[in-house]
């Protein structure tokens, strides 16, 4: 099953679509965004969603509240160099980037029956309303925003070797704290509420939300706390 816009035009997914045991590819010069909704090519088959085709044009994929069953499951934001968005579903999400600036997997419970997918090409990650981890085990970065959105949303690092440099900026816009840049292995971050460090003891978070006005540091052996303007880390 192939759907696929040729110049330009976004693609909105809002019926289930079945190839059993085969391939389903849903390519968009611009946007796609999945419904609730089932994409299901089997225990065998493979499932490709691409944004940004023959466009440099930022485009989002937006994951929706879909279900994804398949082999091998692969979304792409293409290679003319745009800033292009994976949302995720609002699920509790495992996001973890690797060797390879802007890709790594996604995992969550509406991904079967691997529960993982792999991206590339995306230089900006967004969770939703539940639980996001991004974990970062290589050398490589997400050169964009990376935004928690709600729920209880973490940078983790402790696969490094370090050491990792963190910087606080400003409060998140859903909740938790916000960067503008100065942070190990993303451009920027929105709504992370827990940093878990490296393997180094030189690992530096610093605040600027503080300056002006209260800010207090916690430093309690295994639950290291900083708050201010009633937003927690």
């Amino acid at each position: 099953v192939t759907i696929r816009t040729i110049t330009r035009g976004d693609i909105a997914v809002n019926s289930d679509i079945t190839s059993s045991s085969g391939t389903i590819n849903i390519s968009s010069s611009d946007d796609i965004t999945l419904g609730a909704i089932t994409l299901n090519s089997g225990a065998t088959g493979n499932i490709n969603l691409d944004v940004d085709r023959n466009n440099n044009t930022g485009a989002q994929l937006d994951l929706g509240s879909g279900l994804l069953t398949g082999t091998i499951i692969a979304f792409d934001g293409g290679t003319g160099g745009a800033s292009d968005t994976l949302i995720a579903q609002s699920l509790p999400n495992t996001w973890v980037i690797g060797n390879t600036n802007n890709a790594g997997t996604l995992a969550n419970s509406n991904i079967t029956p691997d529960a993982s997918a792999a991206f590339t090409n995306f230089q900006n990650l967004t969770g939703n309303g539940d639980t996001d981890e991004f974990r970062f085990t290589g050398t490589r970065s997400i050169s964009g925003a990376v935004d928690g959105q709600g729920g209880t949303d973490t940078l983790n690092y402790s696969a490094l070797a370090g050491p990792i440099t963190v910087t606080l900026a400003a409060g998140g816009v859903t909740d938790g704290f916000a960067s503008s840049g100065s942070s190990s292995n993303v451009g920027t971050f929105d709504d992370i509420d827990a940093v878990v460090g490296s393997a180094s003891t030189a690992d530096n978070l610093t605040s600027t939300v503080g300056l002006g006005t209260t800010a207090t540091w916690d430093v309690v052996a295994g639950n290291d706390q900083y708050a201010t303007g009633g937003d927690t880390l």
